[in-house]
């Protein structure tokens, strides 16, 4: 048994020490370029929960593929986005985002979404504003309900939420500039080249887990195959330090042997 434990230590040891073979492949980034106008980042893997749209021919730095999926970030912004609406890349553009700053004309409020039911933070003419991306919600005034997704720096905070479009000097949108770079398209398996990387991806007790699931029948297998060797080699052992039967009795008595008549 304890040959057993120090066996699977010994796995789990070579496991955590060994080189990342797939250490290249890990620190490698992927980027996605948004092919069509209207494409929403979503806060769960759910069209319903679109945030905001991101501007047409920018790109999303790509995590990872869930289902319908990709799990992104774009302009530090954390979501999900449909696989069909973007094409991997094998470039790493100079450009990435559409980056903008604006102000709001009056004092005025960041708000939790595109609309006026509650707000995180005030916000004057003072403010920067850095523009991220467009989302239609609450209209306002006649002239629009589109709202622009933002992040400002208040008070030594940083805050991501929706400012009201007809408020704000320069509208980002009127300033859009295309993004032309272009790479070549690879396809989704590039995110996982080997299953290595999809081994280092998992947590310790998963591994040790893995380890016990592969070790434990390998090593009850080479058991059972040199036991049947370790007993012939016994039972041969016992033939040979077989114990001799004892010498029978004899008793001299002159001119003839008297023998015990019991060991007979």
């Amino acid at each position: 048994m304890k040959k057993i434990f120090l066996i699977l230590f010994v796995s789990i040891l070579l496991i955590e020490s060994k080189p990342n073979l797939n250490a290249q492949a890990e620190s490698r980034t992927f980027y996605a370029k948004v092919l069509e106008t209207g494409v929403e980042l979503c806060s769960l893997p759910d069209e319903e929960t679109g945030m905001f749209e991101i501007p047409y021919s920018y790109f999303v730095l790509v995590e990872q593929g869930i289902e319908d999926f990709f799990k992104v970030s774009y302009n530090g912004v954390t979501g999900y986005i449909k696989k069909d609406s973007v094409q991997l890349m094998s470039g790493e553009p100079i450009t990435p985002y559409f980056k903008n700053t604006f102000n709001v004309v009056i004092p005025y409020y960041l708000y939790s979404s595109a609309n006026t039911e509650k707000f995180i933070a005030s916000i004057d003419q003072t403010v920067d504003l850095n523009f991220i991306g467009c989302k239609k919600g609450e209209r306002i005034t006649k002239d629009s309900d589109m709202w622009y997704y933002c992040s400002a720096d208040v008070e030594g905070i940083t805050f991501y939420g929706y400012v009201y479009s007809s408020f704000v000097y320069s509208k980002p949108t009127n300033e859009f500039v295309e993004n032309n770079e272009l790479f070549d398209e690879i396809p989704e398996d590039m995110l996982y080249p080997t299953t290595i990387g999809q081994f280092e991806g998992l947590s310790l007790i998963t591994k040790i887990l893995l380890v016990v699931a592969i070790a434990v029948p390998s090593v009850l297998i080479l058991y059972f195959l040199i036991k049947p060797a370790k007993i012939m080699k016994l039972s041969k052992g016992k033939q040979r330090t077989a114990i001799k039967k004892p010498k029978k009795k004899i008793k001299q008595h002159g001119d003839y042997f008297e023998f015990d008549e019991s060991e007979l």
